[in-house]
């Protein structure tokens, strides 16, 4: 399902910004029935090797002949500061669009579990094959760390790609943020809150925020089902991002899986109201047959499910 509320204004903006035809055709797709299955059978439990097992046979395995990564480079001075580039090898005529990619899980750019490897490589291999310049990073782990983190790597982030991504063919007044789980928690929290803005602006020229509990009460307040939220300072109350989604102004994807937690559903709903109110509504998306991990395992493989809505809004801007 889709609920979009644009304005024509906004539209024309946001195709100067990023370009007319600079992303590639897609038809939308549908889970396959037999990955369906499997998807509705793991419901809404976090089991990562279940996820796996679904997803990891239908990946692209290295080396990956479409596409050259440059590995490790350095973006900050903590040693998790490190990102990947994804590049198609076939030239480009002109710059690119650039998709940073940030995750949840342990802020990692891989999974270190057996079958893992392929992701979160599969995001950027689909991201450089259909006209992006892919960018994915690790990230500082939040335990034990203080709220401003999160922003502060999100900006650190974005900030190298402005000064660097020029050189690897992306354009870096055409970048599209891409935030699953935590890594759209933190993205909202730097969005919400310009004194961590990197660029004299926010630096991206949209966001897709898919999967993500955000700090948005009531959605992650303590409660039933949220004992833990006090003790993640991602949720922090003092850092509410409710006021502050008066500052985002840019182009929002919102998507949410049919077997999430109430966290990110909720998150979802308060985030698509907040900004409608605000005259930027988001388009919306409600992935059926989708979980909280297939919502990014699908990526690259027979599953466009997800992958083609992001592609057909991107083209949209």
């Amino acid at each position: 399902m889709r609920l979009t509320l644009c304005k024509m204004a906004r539209l024309l903006t946001a195709a100067m910004i990023l370009g007319a035809g600079v992303f590639a055709s897609s038809v939308t797709a549908q889970v396959p029935p037999e990955i369906a299955e499997q998807n509705r059978a793991l419901g809404d439990r976090i089991d990562v090797p279940a996820a796996i097992k679904t997803y990891g046979s239908l990946q692209e395995m290295p080396p990956y002949g479409e596409v050259k990564i440059i590995r490790d480079l350095v973006y900050g001075p903590d040693v998790r500061h490190r990102l990947d580039v994804f590049i198609a090898r076939k030239p480009a005529a002109r710059r690119l669009p650039v998709m940073i990619f940030a995750t949840g899980g342990d802020f990692t750019r891989s999974i270190d579990l057996p079958g893992g490897a392929p992701f979160y490589d599969n995001v950027m291999l689909w991201a450089a094959k259909h006209g992006f310049v892919g960018v994915n990073a690790d990230r500082r782990y939040h335990k034990d760390r203080p709220w401003e983190t999160g922003p502060e790597d999100i900006s650190r982030m974005i900030g190298w790609v402005h000064d660097h991504i020029a050189k690897y063919g992306g354009d870096p007044r055409k970048v599209v943020f891409f935030g699953h789980a935590y890594g759209g928690t933190q993205f909202i929290s730097y969005a919400s809150h310009p004194e961590f803005w990197c660029c004299s602006g926010p630096g991206v020229a949209a966001a897709a925020i898919v999967s993500a509990p955000l700090n948005l009460p009531p959605a992650t307040s303590a409660g039933p089902g949220n004992a833990s939220r006090p003790t993640n300072s991602l949720f922090d109350p003092a850092h509410s991002d409710l006021d502050g989604l008066a500052h985002i102004t840019i182009p929002i994807f919102v998507g949410t899986a049919q077997f999430d937690g109430p966290a990110q559903s909720q998150s979802a709903r308060i985030l698509q109201e907040r900004l409608c109110a605000a005259g930027h509504c988001p388009e919306f998306h409600s992935f059926e047959n989708h979980n909280h991990f297939s919502v990014m395992f699908s990526f690259n493989t027979s599953d466009g499910s997800v992958s083609d809505a992001f592609l057909q809004w991107a083209r949209r801007l």
